[in-house]
């Protein structure tokens, strides 16, 4: 019983972190200078967690290089399928937030010296929606890690309340 309180206490909470999650258009300043640049907020996750995801969704796009260079991480020459044969470079910028256990994530598109912005469209969308499907992931899968230490730690107690 107690088991199910947790894990439907656990997707509640989850759930609530789904539907805040949005992608806001603005601007950000990187190591290259302050561009336009789009901002979301990842749940229950450390600053290196969420990069390190970051590198591997970005590999998994054709590029040259993903690289991390003082804490900003950069896609070289990333082949966005949906937007043609053009590739463009992604520059990711995080910040931690330690005490609400929140990252939020600074995403510049630079489409050839031209930085994305909602000008564009089509592009514009798929950022967006990219973005924040990469958050919602990312939230969940850190959720889910939570679900299953508390699921531990509940059992520890059920066998020490049954030893006793």
């Amino acid at each position: 019983m107690k088991r199910s309180l947790l894990l439907v206490a656990s997707l509640a909470t989850l759930t609530g972190f789904a539907q805040k999650i949005s992608v806001k258009d603005g601007s950000h300043k990187f190591s290259n200078g302050s561009h336009n640049a789009y901002s979301t907020t990842i749940y229950e996750t450390s600053k290196d967690d969420a990069q390190s995801k970051w590198k591997s969704f970005l590999k998994d796009f054709k590029n040259e290089k993903v690289k991390s260079d003082n804490g900003e991480i950069v896609g070289d020459n990333v082949l966005i399928k949906d937007w043609g044969n053009n590739p463009v470079d992604v520059y990711t910028d995080f910040e931690e937030d330690k005490t609400a256990k929140t990252v939020t994530m600074f995403v510049a598109f630079d489409l050839g010296g031209a930085y994305l912005s909602s000008s564009e469209g089509d592009k514009h969308r798929s950022a967006e929606r990219m973005i924040k499907e990469f958050a919602i992931k990312t939230t969940k899968e850190s959720m889910g890690d939570k679900v299953k230490d508390l699921e531990k730690a509940l059992n520890v107690r059920i066998e020490l309340a049954n030893d006793a």
